[in-house]
């Protein structure tokens, strides 16, 4: 549904607001629209527009990342990159002492 070439249907927004365990009205406050609005969405009676579908796709991405729900391959690569940003591999030989302890010794006989 993510990746579908075009805008969302009614029932379609619903899912992704019920998913995310959102209220119609917590959706209306970060879209920047009034709870009616999001209704009329959802029953089809308005057309959802394309900037908020975007902004609805993105913000069920990102809860679905922050739910470990999904491995966002770009993300998994940014955050090591950024952790970790000078490995190297040493070819080094490390010379390994074995003491030999006299008190260890088993005499046999």
């Amino acid at each position: 549904m993510l990746r579908k070439p075009y805008i969302l249907s009614g029932p379609e927004f619903r899912f992704l607001r019920k998913e995310m365990r959102k209220k119609a009205k917590d959706i209306a406050l970060v879209l920047g629209v009034t709870p009616t609005t999001v209704s009329r969405w959802e029953t089809g009676e308005e057309n959802l527009g394309v900037a908020n579908d975007r902004l609805i796709r993105s913000l069920y991405e990102m809860w679905l990342i922050e739910q470990g729900k999904v491995i966002d391959p770009a993300t998994i690569l940014s955050r090591v990159s950024s952790q970790f940003p000078t490995i190297k591999a040493k070819k080094k030989s490390i010379p390994i002492h074995i003491p030999m302890h006299p008190e260890l010794t088993v005499a046999v006989g």
